[in-house]
């Protein structure tokens, strides 16, 4: 009876019932392969991100490495201004990079 009240048949409803069961399997795969998509795009996009950040690191540090202090003091001052403005920690990046530069530094224990 309440089929009947929302304006249509048993049959129909059974009908519409069977057509989501069907549905479902492959929406429900859709949905999940999209995500699947989209984090992986999204891992690829940091790793790239934290690839060229080191780029720019280590260039740097290439060029200004004979400064006494100079590296830890960068490293410091990026990580600061890079969290304050992005949240964004870019220690992997520094020391998947330029790990071997900072290894005895204070600056690289004080991160482990």
């Amino acid at each position: 009876m309440k089929t009947k009240m929302m304006g249509i048949t048993k049959a129909t409803a059974r009908s519409v019932t069977k057509a989501v069961e069907g549905m479902l399997p492959e929406m429900r795969w859709l949905i999940e392969s999209a995500r699947h998509r989209a984090m992986t795009a999204a891992n690829l996009a940091m790793v790239t991100l934290y690839w060229n950040i080191g780029r720019v690191i280590t260039r740097d540090l290439q060029q200004n490495a004979k400064r006494g202090g100079y590296g830890e003091r960068l490293l410091e001052r990026l990580a600061a201004e890079l969290a304050r403005e992005y949240a964004l920690d870019i220690r992997s990046a520094i020391y998947g990079t330029c790990g071997g530069f900072t290894s005895h530094s204070k600056f690289h224990s004080q991160w482990l």
